[in-house]
């Protein structure tokens, strides 16, 4: 700077001058449509990227929202933070931190959440089958799979390797009203979610003549030396519709006849009928508003664990007057009192039920189980287990 007078002028000293630009961070966003998000299939990576402005030296932290706070991930100092693959652990909450030698006052991005989108998950594999026909009457065959996503599923049927997709194959639910000995192979089944991602499983049939030498595989009945007796499985049932946010409650019980040598003893267990006992704990108050369904033993195909070559039980219904099926399966587990009959502790499926398909998780009612081992006369135990079912769901309802 210059200073002049009537003396003269003289020429100050010459002094820096510097500009504070404000700090200022955000996440580069990686979709236009939506800003404050991206959405992964399982197993793809993401590079989440810095802007920043400001001066002075500047220090980043990525962060990550763990019980309601945003928490320093360690390491994540950079000004791109990666992710790759991403795993169902990786979902949530992202911001990104920052201070400079010029403003020490943290200041931080808007939220980024990330979305990891999940495989469908098999609870219910088909069942393996091995059918016997007679002359020209037709026989038919019955393959179901029950499987959980977070977003809605299709299915989708094919026979062998091909990939052309079977005839009105696209349920849950895949029967084959007539087969034939061209019907054997393997029959696989492919469930995919929203974002496209899949998961397949898979089951055999082999389809027989009256008096082949080919041996069929047995799929029910197990040894009663192994197992306690019991004339009736029972299992505690929660029912969901997402659809129509309908909600039931109640009891399924599955017949087991048993089959006695000279001396009483239990040579065999065997299936018999399914029933249903249901209601809602917005609607049930009296045991007129439940809901019973019963179905017979030529209805259903029952594998037990002793002959499941996962292990699992398994019982799959379907019922030609109404089209209607049920599919329920589990694993049966060392200890527990379900254990003891052979049975599985826990239980996942389907239901059919008033034109409403409904998500079934089942638990073993070891106490009904015993209060029902001496009863045959099946119209008293369901009026038993109806009275019981008002009572659980009056204390659903807290009354």
């Amino acid at each position: 700077m210059r200073v002049a007078n009537v003396s003269g002028s003289k020429m100050s000293s010459i002094v820096p001058v510097r500009v504070l630009e404000p700090l200022s961070v955000q996440i580069e966003a990686l979709s236009v449509e939506n800003k404050a998000q991206r959405t992964l299939r399982l197993g793809e990576g993401v590079n989440f990227v810095a802007k920043v402005t400001g001066s002075g030296t500047i220090a980043l932290q990525w962060k990550r929202l763990v019980d309601g706070k945003y928490t320093a991930i360690s390491g994540a100092t950079g000004e791109q933070y990666r992710i790759n693959p991403a795993t169902v652990a990786d979902a949530g909450s992202y911001k990104l931190t920052a201070t400079s030698s010029d403003f020490p006052k943290e200041v931080e991005s808007d939220p980024v959440v990330l979305v990891v989108n999940k495989v469908p998950v098999i609870l219910v594999h088909p069942v393996s089958l091995s059918v016997i026909t007679s002359g020209s009457a037709a026989a038919s065959a019955l393959f179901t799979v029950v499987a959980r996503s977070d977003t809605p599923v299709t299915y989708q049927w094919f026979k062998g390797a091909d990939t052309t997709p079977l005839v009105e194959s696209t349920s849950s639910v895949l029967r084959l009203a007539s087969v034939n000995a061209a019907s054997s192979g393997v029959y696989r089944v492919r469930i995919t979610n929203a974002a496209g991602l899949f998961v397949e499983t898979s089951a055999s049939l082999r389809v027989s003549t009256s008096g082949s030498t080919t041996p069929s595989t047995p799929n029910a009945g197990a040894s009663g030396t192994a197992f306690a007796p019991a004339a009736w499985w029972v299992y505690w049932t929660k029912a969901s519709n997402a659809t129509a946010s309908k909600n039931l409650s109640g009891y399924l019980l599955l017949e087991r006849s048993l089959t006695r040598d000279a001396a009483g003893k239990v040579t065999a267990v065997t299936p018999g009928r399914a029933v249903w006992v249901l209601g809602s704990s917005a609607v049930s108050r009296v045991a007129g508003d439940l809901k019973t369904d019963e179905w017979s033993a030529a209805s259903i195909t029952t594998q037990d664990a002793s002959v499941s070559e996962r292990g699992e039980f398994s019982a799959v219904a379907y019922r030609t007057t109404d089209n209607k099926t049920f599919t329920v399966s589990g694993r049966v587990e060392t200890g527990g009192d379900a254990a003891l009959y052979g049975a599985p502790e826990v239980m996942a499926g389907n239901y059919s039920l008033l034109s409403e398909d409904f998500e079934m998780d089942l638990s073993w009612d070891a106490e009904q189980v015993l209060l029902l081992s001496g009863d045959t006369d099946l119209t008293e135990i369901v009026k038993s287990l109806k009275e019981d079912l008002v009572l659980e769901l009056a204390a659903i309802r807290g009354e």
